[in-house]
């Protein structure tokens, strides 16, 4: 019969991740392992620059409607980046480079 009165001791080690790349938009500071969600900061600053134009009291113009669609495909590349496919991460990045022109990307 073993004996069931042996206590071993043991540790846990929580590492947090997150993007630990200091040139990203989304650079997470306190990121232990890097989880490959950095967003290149000219596609994020496309985006808090499109979001931060949008004029409130004009809803119907065309920068407004393009302001809101950039951010709408920019809040799915950041989910995508949290999932394995590949493919439609590629395809919110290319929309957002699109919508960005983004000189660098």
């Amino acid at each position: 019969m073993p004996n069931l009165k042996k206590v071993h001791a043991f540790t846990i080690s929580l590492n947090t991740p997150g993007c630990t790349d200091v040139n990203s938009g989304n650079y997470n500071s306190a990121a232990e392992i890097d989880d490959g969600s950095c967003i290149e900061l000219d596609l994020h600053n496309c985006a808090e620059n499109a979001i931060l134009s949008i004029d409130l009291g004009d809803c119907n113009n065309k920068e407004t409607t393009k302001a809101i669609k950039l951010y709408t495909i920019y809040k799915s590349y950041v989910e995508s980046l949290k999932g394995i496919n590949k493919t439609k991460t590629d395809m919110y990045k290319q929309k957002l480079i699109d919508l960005c022109n983004c000189k660098t990307c």
